[in-house]
């Protein structure tokens, strides 16, 4: 996806539903294997230092577009 694209991902029943919502799970997965953001010395979320968690939900915020469907 060339920079700066966005895509609109539409949820149903809190799940992301369609092409979009496949994508969205690629990209997840993708920044999951990234070491900056998941380091393997943490073992559990809630002993992650804030910063790090700060940066994910600032990354992984910025180029999406959600919409939720009504269930």
């Amino acid at each position: 996806m060339p920079t700066g694209q966005r895509i609109k991902v539409t949820f149903k029943d809190g799940q992301p539903v369609g092409e979009e919502g496949c994508s969205l799970s690629h990209f997840f997965g993708i920044l999951s294997r990234l070491g900056e953001y998941a380091p393997l010395n943490y073992s559990d979320w809630r002993l992650m230092p804030q910063i790090n968690k700060e940066d994910v939900k600032i990354d992984t915020t910025k180029p999406l577009n959600l919409t939720f469907a009504p269930t």
